[in-house]
């Protein structure tokens, strides 16, 4: 739009200019008077208007006019389309209607008068397809051909990779274009909350289920009983939640086949449409020890909307039976030890419970299938444990109840061991308990009395060549003989106890005190139960590290447990290598891998010099890589990582020792499932409302039929550039206005002459 204005550049009051114009004008009149009746009308206007063209001319002349216009045109600026791709949008909601939400959304947006036009006037339009991840779309005919293939649907992710690519200032807004069906792991309505950018959020689809037509079967979860860790050559089951739409009841079978072919159950169940969710329970035995995928799967009705649910895998650990321990105490140099040793033990599964302040217990360990808020209250609670041991930990915190537990749990067969420490045995309060009734001593009244002096203990004839000492009585004094070196395997006091139980066998004592037993045990019931009256262990540990898995500390604790369990030990790896863990095997869209990874050096001793690579492999052979840092806290390389969609994935991790390969070592891992994006398939109003709701200045939401009301709302945003200009009247066209003023004088006085009026 342009705008024309006219001012004079010379200065002077309106009044002055009407009077000189009005003063020119009447000469002219005037001096035309005495001849008024003599001339022609026409002849009189000739000669008239020449005259007042010069006058004219001379004012302009004087005056300086100025010529100010400005032109108004519009600044493009850019706006994103998000157009959802995911698999959920291949739903054709009505049967009569061949196209499926994409295709009806790239129609709408690419006809002849489509949105991508009508944005594309005042706009400059930028496209983009998303489901987990996004990815520009370059040309309007791109859309025309877009699949909907998509394994998941992660809208916050889609909107932080635009506002990544474009400045968030520069943007008029980002359309969203999808039915709602968001799978990640974390809120999306949470995740956009910081977003201020204008988004407009059009809503796609239709309650689909609910007509009359939509016929589907999908499995919507798989579980193992127990969770992820089987045990080898044992019964374990395999719950199979299945959804039925549209059918009338019907038998179907369902089969969990190994990745190999091999199948390894099946269920049959009548599927009722009625049913929000039913399941199905396979019983199956494994057979060998390793990480495995077995996949899922119930036959494909040609009736069915989806084929794809009907299949999903699951990740199972098929283990040796090992040693569950449950080692409770508080936080101390003991503790960390112990705790850091027997979490290292490929035999040992352990479940740590630490007393951090009055009556609460912290979880820790590498026991992921048991979660305990404080000491278990009850014998089932504990019957998948082998071992406890209980440091110095108050008797208050425990309940009558809970240490009748403990007896019970010994009775039945397994091991209890408890340490020494300022709130142990009698001093903690345990004299006259079910635990002094199961301990190899008595623990004796709170005022029995500890000592803290060093002392060199010393094996006794039953603990020379007993289990828990196999392999390091040298490194203790034994009776009659020298010690293995002064002071290297002291400990610092011990708590005194009031007897040693009948029956009870004193495998190791102070020397120098009458009747101070350090290590005693003793069989109960048909368990075993140790009572270890000192503490300071670790300082062995710190001493004789360089020795590795031959450390008197390490067989010591390590025999200890075994023999309280009552089984054969078995051989401890010592060689180089690496080991991984991974927090999960299955992640929903969006949800980060954790890996913890720890190296043994030549010597079999954790290192910490070590270089940890990692290569991930995922859908359609991408390979990603990732150098695992070194985190002294956790003591091992960690790192984690966000997988960047579904599908499965294989890590292949190599441990370097001076650019030397010392070990490697594979994880695998799945992110989302089959039926992701096809357990919801409808339009998800209420999610998008939330969304809208949540900034009702910057966002709206709309459905694909009123998408134009878009374009009114993004009517206050347009950028409208203003371009001011001036024409001022130059010398050059001061010289041509004073020519032209002598040019009509001079035709005004040759057509007097002409006329006979001189």
């Amino acid at each position: 739009m342009t705008e024309v204005d006219l001012s004079l550049g010379a200065q002077f009051p309106t009044w002055l200019l009407i009077l000189a114009a009005l003063v020119l004008l009447g000469t002219a009149v005037l001096f035309y008077r005495r001849v008024w009746g003599l001339l022609k009308l026409s002849t009189f206007a000739c000669l008239m208007g020449l005259r007042v063209l010069a006058v004219l001319l001379l004012l302009m002349l004087f005056l300086e006019p100025v010529l100010s216009y400005q032109k108004t045109s519009v600044s493009k600026s850019e706006i994103v389309v998000l157009l959802d791709t995911s698999k959920s949008m291949k739903v054709r909601d009505f049967p009569s209607q061949p196209k499926n939400r994409l295709e009806l959304v790239a129609e709408e947006l690419t006809g002849a008068h489509g949105l991508i036009k009508r944005l594309s006037r005042q706009f400059q339009v930028k496209l983009y397809r998303f489901d987990s991840s996004a990815e520009p779309i370059e040309s309007v005919a791109e859309v025309e051909a877009l699949k909907p293939t998509g394994e998941a649907t992660n809208i916050a992710k889609a909107v932080a990779t635009v506002l990544q690519r474009h400045d968030p200032a520069e943007l008029a807004g980002i359309i969203v274009i999808t039915d709602g069906n968001d799978n990640a792991a974390a809120d999306v309505v949470v995740e956009l909350d910081s977003v201020k950018v204008r988004m407009f959020l059009v809503g796609v689809g239709t309650k689909s289920r609910e007509g009359l037509n939509y016929k589907d079967v999908l499995i919507t979860e798989v579980k193992t009983r127990p969770d992820r860790f089987l045990t080898v050559n044992n019964k374990a089951l395999v719950d199979v939640y299945l959804k039925s739409v549209g059918f009338p009841p019907v038998e179907r079978t369902v089969s969990l086949v190994e990745r190999d072919g091999q199948e390894k159950g099946r269920a049959a169940i009548v599927l009722d449409s009625s049913k929000e969710t039913q399941k199905a329970v396979i019983e199956m035995i494994p057979t060998k020890v390793g990480k495995f995928i077995y996949d899922v799967s119930l036959p494909v009705d040609t009736e069915e909307r989806f084929s794809d649910n009907n299949k999903q895998s699951i990740t199972v650990h098929v283990v040796d039976p090992k040693i569950r321990v449950l080692y409770v105490d508080k936080p101390r140099d003991e503790y960390k030890q112990l705790m850091r040793t027997l979490s290292r033990d490929p035999n040992v599964a352990l479940l740590t419970l630490v007393n951090n302040r009055v009556g609460s217990f912290t979880q820790g360990g590498n026991i992921r299938d048991v979660k305990f808020l404080g000491f278990p209250q009850s014998k089932e609670e504990l019957a998948t444990f082998d071992v406890i041991i209980l440091g110095s930990v108050k008797r208050v915190y425990f309940s009558a109840e809970q240490l009748g537990v403990i007896r019970e749990f010994v009775r039945d067969g397994k091991g209890f061991a408890m340490l020494g420490g300022t709130e142990s045995f009698g001093t903690g309060g345990y004299g006259g308990t079910a635990l002094d009734e199961i301990l190899p001593v008595e623990c004796g009244a709170p005022d029995v009395g500890q000592e803290r002096t060093l002392f060199l203990p010393q094996l006794t004839a039953d603990g020379i060549g007993h289990p828990i000492f196999a392999g390091c009585e040298r490194f203790f004094e034994k009776t009659g003989q020298t010690p293995f070196s002064a002071g290297a395997l002291e400990l610092k006091g011990f708590n005194k106890v009031a007897r040693v139980m009948p029956g009870a066998a004193v495998l190791a004592e102070n020397p120098a005190r009458a009747a101070a037993p350090v290590l005693v045990v003793r069989n109960y019931g048909k368990g075993r139960t140790a009572a270890f009256t000192s503490t300071g262990t670790y300082r062995w540990y710190r001493l004789t590290r360089p020795m590795g898995e031959d450390s008197p500390y390490v067989r010591f604790w390590g025999q200890l447990v075994r023999w309280l369990s009552g089984r054969e030990a078995k051989e401890r790896a010592v060689e180089p290598g690496i080991t991984v863990t991974i927090d999960k095997d299955h992640y929903d869209p969006g949800e980060k891998v954790h890996v913890v990874a720890h190296v043994r050096d030549d010597d079999g001793l954790a290192t910490d010099k070590a270089e940890v690579i990692a290569k991930i492999t995922g859908p359609g052979g991408k390979l990603a890589r990732l150098q695992l840092p070194y985190d002294a806290a956790a003591t091992s390389y960690v790192d984690e990582f966000e997988p960047p969609g579904p599908g499965e994935y294989k890590a292949q991790f190599t441990a370097l020792l001076n650019k030397r390969p010392i070990g490697e070592a594979e994880e695998s891992f799945t992110v989302g499932k089959p039926s992701l994006e096809t357990e919801k398939v409808d339009l998800n109003e209420m999610l998008l409302r939330r969304l809208a709701d949540r900034d009702r200045t910057n966002r709206l939401y709309c459905t694909l039929v009123g998408a134009a009301v878009i374009q009114d709302h993004l009517q206050p945003f347009i950028k409208r550039k203003i371009d001011p200009r001036q024409v001022k009247l130059t010398t050059r066209g001061k010289a041509l206005l004073f020519i032209l003023f002598v040019a009509f004088l001079s035709a005004e006085w040759v057509l007097r002459k002409r006329w006979q009026l001189l």
